[in-house]
């Protein structure tokens, strides 16, 4: 009996778990039924971009990296010097980390940060907030994420674009936002960055690409599901872009897209959507995304163009 009785609660945990495992359906998208481009602007259809062949196995930058930059002065602006003291790839939680020296020969209290850095021309998130005070030093570092290199295909830093952004501590205005500094590591001639886009082409204007790469289904509290893009950012100008009104399968939505492009450079960035949203639509199948796009300037926010409700069918 006690035999039976073991084997019943066996049976009675299998069912159990059969039934748990079916009560959250899955985002995902549909699949489209022939291999044209799936993406449709007012004027543009059938238009492809090139997907480069890439590595998949790429991995982060590394502390065997061999690569170096020489001490040098990066900034000397409004009594705030800002020089380079070398690269550090040593920290295992890091891709890598620039060192630089802060000082504060002005007479207000400081931070300092990143407005924007590309590594091999790829939109990067480097992290840095300096405090310094009036008449003070300080050693810090610009670090990198792992995960970030991962995701853009870096294995070695090539060449590096920053913009830095200093403000009043107390006010938080800013000071002064320098001007572009580029930077070219010792060591990587012969590294060659792969670039790797999608094959939906969204819009091609006025040297600004944007391509749809692939849809994401994520396993967060918050994102359910999101579309991943691959950016280019050809003009002359640092911009903006952000995406407007958004609906899936026709039901309105938020979406997330936000991304800083310096000019000449690439990113790889994400439109998301909230999980619960999706829930409430009862959205598990994602078969149109229609949105629109706004390129704009960082410095007087007006609109360098708009691309009005463009859909992407999956």
């Amino acid at each position: 009996m006690k035999r039976l009785l073991i084997l019943l609660l066996i049976f009675a945990m299998i069912l159990g778990a059969t039934a748990c495992n079916g009560s959250k359906p899955a985002i995902t998208p549909s699949k489209p039924t022939d291999e044209t481009n799936t993406t449709q602007t007012p004027d543009q259809t059938g238009e492809s971009s090139e997907k480069p062949v890439t590595d998949e196995s790429t991995s982060p930058v590394t502390a065997a990296n061999s690569v170096s930059l020489d001490e040098q002065l990066l900034v000397d602006q409004e009594g705030v010097a800002i020089t380079l003291t070398g690269l550090d790839f040593s920290d295992d939680y890091y891709a890598g980390k620039i060192k630089v020296l802060i000082e504060n020969d002005s007479d207000k209290n400081i931070n300092v940060g990143i407005w924007a850095i590309a590594i091999n021309d790829i939109m990067i998130k480097g992290d840095l907030y300096a405090n310094v005070e009036s008449g003070k030093k300080l050693n810090e570092t610009i670090t990198f994420d792992k995960g970030d290199f991962a995701d853009a295909g870096i294995e070695v830093i090539k060449t590096i674009d920053v913009i830095f952004d200093v403000f009043d501590s107390g006010t938080y205005e800013d000071i002064f936002v320098t001007e572009l500094i580029s930077l070219t590591t010792d060591g990587s001639e012969d590294y060659v960055q792969v670039y790797f886009a999608g094959d939906q082409l969204v819009f091609d204007q006025d040297g600004i690409k944007l391509v749809v790469r692939d849809f994401v289904e994520y396993e967060h509290e918050h994102y359910g599901a999101g579309v991943n893009y691959y950016v280019e950012n050809n003009s002359e100008n640092h911009v903006y872009i952000t995406a407007g009104e958004t609906s899936i399968n026709g039901f309105m939505v938020e979406g997330g897209l936000y991304v800083k492009m310096l000019a000449g450079a690439k990113a790889y960035t994400s439109m998301d959507f909230v999980a619960e949203e999706l829930v409430e639509n009862d959205i598990y199948v994602i078969t149109e995304v229609e949105t629109s796009y706004s390129v704009y300037n960082p410095d007087t926010y007006e609109n360098y163009f708009i691309i009005d409700n463009v859909k992407t069918n999956f």
